[in-house]
């Protein structure tokens, strides 16, 4: 391949500079293009498995570049062939060069370093960050095949290499034992997710009445059920997670989610199965719903019996806790990579609005109240109350509140210019409401 790239090979300089640029660009495309294709297979695969999958397959290519294990090497004994030189003119086949070296399967591998990045832009599951995971690696192709091409002696360049390939196991053992750390430290952090916040959390406002999930010292969930000067109006034990409508409340337990008139502790309504998050307007309920591979935000009639899935994501996504009001609902999307916070119409027609969306921060647990939203930002160190109005195209959006430092606002209540915020503070696990009047 370095002969090929000289400017004997190629009929001349300025030939020569345009191979290299051709293969280059054919290299990168190539495995940008197969980065993007195994992000979207990985969007159907829950990402925990996903990443121990990766972390162990690194842990042994390591030990396997390192000499201690003997583990075969996935491998296709060819290179890519040299008779599209002769036949092909030359954009042709410096191009189609670049993407058989770029693709990286169809030629031979001296590593399994390739194999490693290959799996872990399926675990990536997004077909943008997986293509650019993947691009470094046509990239580092091309340069390998390029570089020792630009010099005035070739073959004393490649020769040069040849010495210095004992380095390069030692070299991919140390990289993939890293990556392989950091990805099982990555999937255990998953896996265990945020620690459980002690205090009072997760608001929900209807009118003056306001309903919080409370967790006290020896671990016990209840909800509690307020009125506006705080005063306790009716508990609801071994529940969490509440969603209050006039003289109803719905409330997530061990079994499903229940509906019930928190007045007399009657039940209305019960939902089993993997199902969390409610979002009650009577008669409709919205909740979340989880399977082994897939989420699905649902929509239930309680009278009439009828639901419909309103969105699906994999499994490792974070589906967030739903809003329903009157016509609408809202909820958040975060993927890791990615985060998007949606409102839609109930309507079976109605069409999905983006109201904010970022790549660095995430915006969660919105808040319907007629017209407005509200929900979280938080990046970094900082979180911030977000409002709008959805019924004004070009409604201006207003901050409520900042927090800085080891302390974040979480999930949020409307109702009417009241807006309550659960604030966690991080070090000691503990949640508190605040208020914020619009």
């Amino acid at each position: 391949m370095v002969e090929t790239l000289t400017p004997a090979g190629c009929g001349g300089r300025h030939r020569r500079a345009a191979a290299i640029v051709l293969f280059a660009t054919g290299a990168i495309a190539a495995a940008a293009l197969l980065g993007a294709l195994l992000g979207a297979v990985g969007t159907l695969v829950p990402t925990v498995p996903a990443l121990i999958v990766v972390g162990v397959l690194a842990l042994l290519s390591a030990a396997g570049e390192a000499g201690l294990i003997r583990r075969p090497l996935p491998a296709v004994r060819r290179q890519v062939p040299e008779a599209w030189r002769r036949r092909w003119p030359l954009p042709a086949w410096s191009f189609a060069y670049g993407v058989g070296l770029g693709l990286g399967f169809l030629t031979h591998q001296v590593t399994i370093a390739y194999w490693v990045a290959a799996a872990g832009a399926l675990a990536i599951g997004d077909p943008l960050w997986s293509a650019a995971a993947l691009a470094a690696f046509g990239l580092g192709r091309a340069l390998v095949a390029a570089l020792p091409s630009l010099s005035s002696e070739p073959a004393m360049a490649v020769e040069g290499l040849s010495r210095r390939r004992a380095m390069v196991g030692p070299a991919n053992a140390i990289v993939l034992a890293a990556a392989a750390v950091l990805v099982l430290a990555g999937a255990a952090a998953a896996q265990r997710g945020a620690p459980e916040p002690t205090g009072q959390f997760d608001p929900s406002l209807s009118g003056s009445v306001l309903a919080h999930a409370a967790r006290e010292g020896n671990g016990d969930e209840v909800v509690r059920i307020k009125d506006r000067r705080g005063r306790v109006l009716a508990t609801v034990t071994e529940a969490r997670a509440p969603s209050v409508d006039g003289p109803r409340v719905a409330v997530e337990t061990d079994g499903g989610i229940d509906v019930i008139e928190w007045r007399t502790g009657r039940r209305l309504a019960r939902i089993a199965g993997p199902v969390t998050k409610p979002a009650l307007d009577w008669p409709r309920l919205a909740y979340v719903r989880s399977g082994p591979a897939r989420r699905q935000l649902m929509l239930r009639n309680l009278r009439g019996g009828t639901r419909r899935a309103i969105t699906s994501v994999r499994a490792g996504d974070d589906l967030g806790r739903p809003s329903l009001d009157g016509s609408r609902l809202a909820w958040h999307h975060a993927t890791g990579r990615s985060n998007l916070l949606l409102v839609r119409p109930i309507s079976p027609r109605g069409r999905v609005s983006v109201v904010a969306s970022s790549r660095t921060a995430v915006h969660v647990n919105p808040s319907l109240d007629g017209p407005r939203i509200l929900w979280i930002e938080s990046r970094a160190s900082t979180s911030i109350i977000w409002t709008r109005r959805l019924d004004r195209p070009r409604s201006r959006t207003r901050r409520l509140g900042t927090i800085r430092g080891r302390q974040i606002f979480w999930t949020t209540a409307l109702a009417g210019r009241r807006a309550i915020v659960t604030r966690w503070s991080l070090p000691a696990t503990r949640a508190t409401l605040v208020t914020r009047r619009l």
